[in-house]
């Protein structure tokens, strides 16, 4: 059986007291140990948390808030996740019922091997409480060593996935002041990493040229951090959209910048995408997005011509024959080795109807991709928002023309 170190920072003794007696019920005869201390000084979790695997005998560390309740074969799953990991060992973020680990390993079970990798410490001890656990599953993710494992449930007994008011340390740690503090860290921290990165951020628009707001709001956010890198924005009205990206891309190839990054006008993508998508350190890596063809499906094709059904995504990086433009990533030489017109639409055979169809821009240039010897590659975990929108006056004047039998 797996020798475990079971590591309780407390705040809250009797919390705590509930957290350990669901330890002892739920570690099914693997081998453990429970290394805990209160936080008299209020030091703050990561600082805690490097003092507890300081402590910690065993080679695996299991990483628990004293405000949760593991669950019944959390352990054994967790361990079972671990093995699919290359060699066995990385980190495995826990299942506490709120998120799908794509962001943040709030809790989590890890081999001492990554601490080398790491700096030395699980959680970055610049931090005050937050964004600790977002570096740690961005850093091992782009080392391939993070899974995120569905049943390694627990319970997370915290006030804000309960509606509750904030009080005592809660109000202290997640008070605007420290979360503050912790997201300037994490863009500092991010920027340090991706600091070679120049990026077009592009956004072709059609002949209604309108662009969310939330895009908008996005991409003020997401480049304010990178200021004075040499980022850009640019859009470009024309129809076809096609037409649009061509001549972003020849604005982009005209430029230094070294990645391309394509964001649509409709596409709300989650915060740090950017971020994430460069980590991966790809040639071409795009987010997911839903799409309606008669059906919900994910904008991305594994086999060409075989539809995606929008069911829950993967959680780990993958391979794809296609995707839409919705957020996708390009290195610099991709394009630079690909031939003009890099997007296009053409009349074509559907590899599996037989039926003469139009090949969308987005799949017309995936297909280049692919010819030129370059691979496409998902992040499921980046799932974004796509709005369509619907002219009520178009459907007003539509309706009287039918003579009012439209609907």
């Amino acid at each position: 059986m797996a020798k475990i170190s079971v590591i309780i920072p407390v705040i809250r003794p009797e919390l705590a007291r509930r957290c350990i007696a669901a330890v002892n019920k739920n570690m099914n005869g693997n081998q453990y140990e429970i290394v805990t201390e209160e936080d008299t000084g209020r030091i703050g979790c990561p600082q805690m948390v490097k003092r507890l695997v300081s402590k910690a005998k065993y080679d695996l560390i299991l990483f628990l808030g004293d405000d949760t309740i593991p669950c019944p074969n959390f352990a054994d799953n967790a361990l079972k996740a671990m093995n699919k990991l290359p060699d066995g060992w990385g980190l495995v973020g826990l299942n506490d019922g709120v998120t799908n680990g794509s962001i943040a390993a709030t809790h989590w079970l890890a081999d001492k091997r990554l601490l080398p990798l790491l700096d030395g410490e699980f959680f970055y001890t610049g931090y005050k409480h937050t964004y600790c656990d977002v570096e740690l599953l961005s850093r091992c993710r782009r080392m391939g060593r993070y899974i995120w494992e569905k049943d390694a449930r627990l319970t997370h007994d915290h006030p804000i996935f309960k509606g509750e008011e904030l009080k005592g340390d809660y109000a202290k740690i997640y008070s605007k002041e420290c979360v503050e503090h912790d997201r300037t860290l994490y863009w500092k921290r991010t920027n340090i990493r991706n600091n070679m990165a120049k990026i077009l951020v592009a956004t072709p628009l059609g002949k209604d040229v309108k662009i969310d707001t939330r895009t908008l709001m996005f991409l003020q956010e997401e480049m304010s951090h990178y200021a004075g890198l040499g980022w850009k924005w640019t859009t470009r009205v024309a129809y076809p959209v096609a037409d649009a990206r061509n001549e972003m891309i020849d604005e982009f190839l005209k430029g230094d910048y070294t990645h391309l990054f394509f964001l649509d006008a409709d596409t709300i993508p989650p915060d740090n995408t950017i971020s994430r998508l460069l980590e991966h350190d790809k040639d071409v890596v795009a987010g997911v997005t839903p799409v309606w063809l008669k059906e919900a499906c994910w904008n991305y094709q594994i086999e060409r011509d075989v539809k995606v059904h929008a069911d829950l995504p993967r959680t780990e990086l993958f391979r794809a024959a296609r995707t839409g433009g919705t957020t996708i990533l390009i290195k610099r030489h991709v394009l630079e080795k690909t031939k003009y017109p890099y997007y296009d639409c053409e009349k074509c055979k559907s590899e599996i109807t037989g039926n003469v169809e139009y090949k969308t821009d987005d799949y017309y240039f995936c297909d280049k991709l692919h010819e030129a010897g370059f691979e496409l590659w998902i992040d499921p975990t980046i799932v974004c928002g796509h709005m369509q929108y619907v002219n009520l006056m178009d459907m007003f004047f539509k309706e009287k023309n039918n003579g009012g039998n439209s609907r």
